[in-house]
């Protein structure tokens, strides 16, 4: 469920899909006279917490993460299984207009394998030369690049203190 009964969103919902095209879910939310919104991304390695800070700025309680069952988040937060696996949790660019015109984007992981390593599952194309790879961190520019082009504030999620790899990316 995207609407509440007073059609403001309840969690995020995807906006540029595997394909790289943008979805058109966000556009019964920014069709209104007003048009004075404000951007607010995150980007970052996977488990950096850019899901759980984007939904915590978004009128999540960090209390309420692991306590109720049915709290529903902007952002869902990588399940124990995910984190366990290394697996990633948000593809793409998901987004979450809130009450205050603030939109919310929240990008996929940087230099993530279990990102690469999907690609390579679901492919079509028997490539083993090393071009996913490529291929994967060239994805993950554009969507840096994409972000940077239209959010007012970008947060740069680290588990790190200094992390070599995501400050390159950039």
């Amino acid at each position: 469920m995207i609407v509440s009964k007073d059609s403001t969103m309840v969690d995020g919902v995807k906006f540029i899909n595997d394909n790289m095209d943008i979805c058109d879910q966000l556009l019964d939310f920014l069709s209104g006279e007003n048009s004075n919104y404000n951007i607010i991304s995150a980007i970052g390695p996977q488990g950096a917490g850019k899901s759980t800070i984007l939904s915590m700025i978004g009128g999540n309680n960090s209390q309420d993460m692991y306590r109720r069952v049915n709290t529903q988040y902007v952002f869902r937060p990588a399940s124990r299984e995910a984190l366990e696996s290394s697996r990633h949790q948000t593809t793409k660019i998901h987004a979450y207009i809130s009450k205050s015109k603030q939109i919310f984007l929240d990008c996929q992981a940087t230099n993530c394998a279990s990102v690469l390593d999907e690609s390579l599952r679901y492919s079509r194309s028997p490539l083993t030369d090393g071009r996913y790879a490529i291929n994967n961190y060239i994805e993950i520019i554009k969507l840096v690049a994409f972000l940077i082009q239209v959010s007012h504030t970008i947060l740069l999620c680290s588990d790190w203190l200094l992390d070599i790899e995501t400050i390159k990316i950039r």
